[in-house]
């Protein structure tokens, strides 16, 4: 983690040393995201990279690609190419950001709460794209973050937001449980996704696409 000061007085040691060890807290041996502003419950160490990683692939395969959108179309209509366009991944635990040396020279990732709003200008962006954020957030919190992805999509481009769904069948005492520690975050927000877009005002074209994977 880099962090940028304005000259060397500037400089706290044990207050920059205070921030990283407060960063992050212990339990059963794990390193888990010390923030009283953010749901993030998943552990955040290396272990914990192969679980997205993971999910990725499967996600991909049940959707037959890595997108739904018209990319492409947009790509062929603007008469831009792929190596000119520039990627931008958010997430608020660097760990999960891929090495230096697995990137292109158009793919940057910046840590961020997107809680506190996403750090670029109105407009920026052609496609926006947010996934399996269903435990991240409270409902209220969801419908913010969709204003701001709302906000920084151009006119005419397109935000996609790919979460899963579950279905409790004969919930038990200990699934009860861990739905009251969720704390207004939970799997019930997936299916309210439709009705947040369909308040935003400037969001037209709303389309639902769902694909059933048992167990």
């Amino acid at each position: 983690i880099l962090k940028k000061f304005k000259n060397s007085n500037d400089l706290d040691v044990n207050s920059v040393t205070e921030n990283l060890l407060n960063q992050f807290k212990v339990i059963g041996g794990r390193n888990f995201l010390n923030h009283h502003e953010a749901n993030y419950f998943q552990p955040s160490d290396g272990i914990e990279i192969e679980r997205p990683m993971i999910s990725h692939m499967l996600t991909r395969y049940i959707w037959q690609g890595n997108i739904s959108a018209p990319v492409k179309e947009i790509l062929e209509n603007g008469g831009v190419c792929v190596l000119d366009s520039t990627f931008v991944g958010i997430d608020i635990v660097p760990n999960n950001f891929p090495q230096e040396h697995d990137r292109t020279h158009n793919v940057g990732f910046l840590e961020h709460n997107v809680l506190n709003g996403i750090p670029f200008p109105s407009e920026t962006f052609d496609y926006v794209h947010m996934a399996l954020m269903f435990l991240a957030f409270t409902e209220d919190q969801y419908l913010k973050v969709i204003h701001e992805l709302v906000r920084v999509t151009k006119h005419n481009g397109w935000i996609e937001i790919m979460e899963i769904e579950y279905k409790y069948i004969n919930q038990g005492n200990s699934t009860k449980f861990v739905q009251d520690a969720e704390e207004g975050a939970g799997i019930d927000i997936t299916s309210r996704i439709p009705n947040f877009l369909r308040s935003i005002d400037n969001i037209t074209d709303i389309e639902r696409k769902e694909v059933i994977v048992p167990l």
